[in-house]
């Protein structure tokens, strides 16, 4: 299923003029370090909740959340996260993002200024509490640093607008209002630190698959089972040998694609974005991964787009698909992949966008290298 036809970031973060056309099922973004490849899925994420100017505070403090043991030494705070989002034009900073979303056009806008503001202690935290459900910290009287602007997001040519107005003392609380879509995200860490909702997965009916992926790592294991112990659930593993096991004993790739899987099943008839879809799964294993992991999608309707720095994964992926390219009649337009390459040319970020059959073939025949 494709849910996001068409995406152009004019202005977002180090992106400018970029034009990303008739995209698919399952888009992986390559390209070499700081081209874009990550903030692309920022901007994605954007459109999860377009006129939730608290979304694109969470989703501008991301990156600074790989790094938890750091417990805030050496992090930027919300609000600086928040602006190192922005493009400048003088003193303007704004974001500019427009596309065809399920079949219908959308703008989405976000400018203003950084401005000193002399505020009223108990006023702004009466106000900023009503609009954004955010809560002022300890401040005294004096001038502070704010975001002064607007949001904008036209849908179909219907326009609708809010004003703007961040401190750097707000403490920012996530709302999730007026989702437009299902969006899952999964960072390079996630496997490491994020639950992997197996309930979820053994209720969706991908038990059995999941198993079979899972002895790629080893061909001993036999299933997959959730244990009560005290008041918590632990998975565990069912090992012809070893018997029952926690999960918690098994290397980092197992759990990245218990973690793939289960998310495939939250992002269901929505989209699921990968940061480095690569890490912790080991060369020998990707190929029969990326097999399941692309009918997997296709099953629950998930539009996927992945980041990678790895040539390996991209041949694993084509290899994955190429097994639909056997069974159906495939051409450029029904192309279920896409490989896009970023670029940065005189200031712009440019895209070259190659159908997964086009892709493949140039690697087997001419050994094309696709990450640059």
């Amino acid at each position: 299923m494709i849910y996001i036809q068409d995406l152009t970031i004019k202005v977002f973060r180090g992106i400018n003029e970029l034009k990303l056309k008739n995209l698919a099922e399952i888009n992986i973004i390559t390209g070499i370090n700081n081209s874009g490849k990550t903030s692309i899925l920022e901007a994605i994420r954007l459109i999860e909740n377009p006129l939730d100017i608290i979304n694109a505070v969470r989703i501008s403090r991301q990156r600074e959340n790989l790094f938890p043991p750091l417990m805030g030494r050496g992090r930027l705070g919300s609000f600086d996260s928040f602006i190192n989002m922005f493009g400048r034009d003088g003193n303007i900073n704004r974001i500019v993002l427009s596309g065809n979303f399920n079949s219908i056009t959308f703008d989405l806008k976000i400018e203003g200024t950084i401005e000193k503001r002399l505020l009223d202690i108990d006023e702004f935290k009466k106000n900023s509490k009503n609009r954004y459900g955010v809560v002022d910290q300890d401040i005294i009287n004096g001038e502070i640093d704010c975001f002064v602007g607007i949001i904008g997001y036209t849908k179909n040519g219907k326009h609708t607008e809010e004003n703007v107005l961040l401190s750097r003392y707000d403490k920012f609380i996530s709302n999730n209002r007026n989702a437009t879509i299902n969006i899952e995200y999964l960072s390079p860490i996630d496997h490491i630190i994020k639950n992997t909702h197996i309930n979820q997965l053994i209720k969706s009916g991908l038990k059995s698959e999941v198993i079979d992926v899972l002895r790629i790592f080893d061909p001993q294991i036999k299933g997959l089972e959730m244990i009560g112990e005290g008041f918590n659930i632990v998975p565990y593993i069912d090992h012809e040998n070893l018997g029952l096991m926690p999960l918690s004993t098994y290397g980092d790739g197992l759990k990245k694609v218990l973690l793939l899987a289960s998310s495939i099943v939250k992002a269901k008839n929505g989209i699921l974005l990968i940061d480095e879809i690569e890490t912790a799964i080991h060369v020998s294993a990707l190929e029969e991964i990326f097999k399941w992991f692309v009918v997997a999608c296709q099953k629950f309707q998930v539009q996927v787009f992945a980041t990678t720095h790895s040539l390996e994964v991209i041949d694993a992926i084509l290899k994955g698909v190429a097994v639909s390219y056997e069974k159906n009649n495939i051409n450029a337009e029904n192309d279920p992949l896409r490989v896009i390459t970023l670029k940065k040319q005189n200031q712009k970020t440019l895209a070259r966008s190659l159908p997964g059959k086009e892709a493949l073939n140039s690697r087997e025949e001419f050994d094309m290298e696709l990450r640059q």
